[in-house]
């Protein structure tokens, strides 16, 4: 079984948070996605 070493960041804010995922050794994003900080946001697919 291959290991992913992977960061992932969560940034919360009053209006919305961020969730970002970074393979280690790298600089560049592989993923991001920003939602509205209520119960709206928490739905969105």
């Amino acid at each position: 079984m291959k290991k992913k070493m992977l960061f992932i960041g969560i940034d919360v804010s009053k209006s919305t948070f961020d969730a970002t995922i970074i393979p280690k050794g790298s600089l560049q994003t592989v993923h991001h996605k920003q939602f509205k900080n209520k119960e709206t946001g928490f739905n969105n697919n």
